[in-house]
């Protein structure tokens, strides 16, 4: 397929460029969760592609390829870990982007690509 549209839409992005990222640990204070939360990964494919499009398409602040994909994965744990997901106090997507682009979310806590906890 013609990748074209990327390019108009973020001439920053390039087409086939690949970003890999390890997802963010269920249940840790730092998100808002509390320690034990359950998963349920109902949901988090679609919650997943859903952040990843709308932060392609945020404006201010641009946001990079990793930093979109940090966005994605935040907004996929919120559907996934069972005490944010059942929290009242949602978050938007500009909080989540805001979250990212400050940088906030490098101190989150994170699996790695072998699915074990970091040190």
């Amino acid at each position: 397929p013609d990748s074209s549209w990327l390019a108009s839409l973020r001439p920053d992005w390039h087409a086939g460029a690949a970003v890999r990222l390890s997802a963010f640990r269920v249940g840790t204070k730092a998100t808002g969760s509390r320690p034990g939360a359950d998963t349920n990964s109902n949901g988090a494919g679609d919650t997943f592609c859903a952040g990843f499009l709308a932060a392609l398409l945020w404006r201010k602040p641009f946001l990079t390829l990793e930093e979109a994909a940090k966005a994605a994965s935040l907004a996929a744990l919120w559907r996934v870990d069972t005490a944010l997901r059942a929290s009242p106090n949602h978050i938007s997507m500009n909080e989540i982007v805001l979250r990212v682009a400050s940088g906030e979310t490098d101190k989150y806590p994170k699996c790695n690509a072998d699915f074990n906890e970091e040190g």
